[in-house]
């Protein structure tokens, strides 16, 4: 699940568009508001709040593919049933996306 921060300035919606095009190389229309949730996150020497944003989108244009320089390993389309493990960032998207 494509995901990162916002530039500052940038409206989330199209740091949305920005960072799934960044990571997977699909161009992307949102089609409303999925879910907002707060997190708190505590390391050794940080402590950090998260507000995340979840948008539908519908794909437009662009072919799948892995990220060329950052963060996303590799890009697949999964069903519901193949989900391998995930982080608890993608955990709440893919309940989001398959309820």
């Amino acid at each position: 699940m494509p995901g990162g921060g916002i530039d500052f300035g940038e409206l989330p919606v199209n740091g949305m568009i920005r960072e799934v095009a960044e990571e997977t190389g699909l161009v992307v229309e949102p089609t409303g508001l999925a879910y907002v949730d707060s997190n708190v996150f505590e390391g050794e020497d940080l402590v950090q709040h998260n507000v995340r944003i979840f948008y539908h989108a519908k794909i437009i244009s662009g072919e799948l593919r892995h990220e060329l320089q950052g963060s996303t390993d590799c890009c697949a389309w999964w069903s519901v049933h193949e989900l391998p493990p995930l982080v608890e960032l993608a955990e709440v998207g893919m309940r989001i996306a398959f309820t």
